[in-house]
């Protein structure tokens, strides 16, 4: 769905805008498209976005070896502020 993976792209650059984001199918190596047909992301009605995340935003990098909280780490909270931003306002 790459409307919605542009929609996604959008929240996702402005509440992580420290990091690359990457929406446009031209710029994802072939092989990491997600876009064989048994992908489970492609088998629901109007497909879905698959997000790919690096270890600082999973909350998982030596970055974050220390983080103590509360909650979780800054990364991973404005990813969550993302998806929530994104699917709150998402209309197919």
């Amino acid at each position: 769905n790459r409307r919605l993976a542009s929609h996604l792209g959008s929240s996702l650059r402005e509440h992580l805008p420290a990091y690359t984001i990457i929406d446009d199918i031209d710029g994802i190596p072939n092989n990491l498209r997600g876009l064989h047909q048994d992908n489970p992301v492609n088998v629901v009605e109007h497909a879905g976005v698959q997000l790919e995340l690096p270890p600082r935003v999973r909350g998982s990098s030596p970055l974050w070896w220390d983080w103590e909280g509360p909650g979780l780490t800054p990364h991973t909270e404005r990813l969550i502020d993302a998806l929530v931003h994104c699917a709150t306002t998402w209309r197919h």
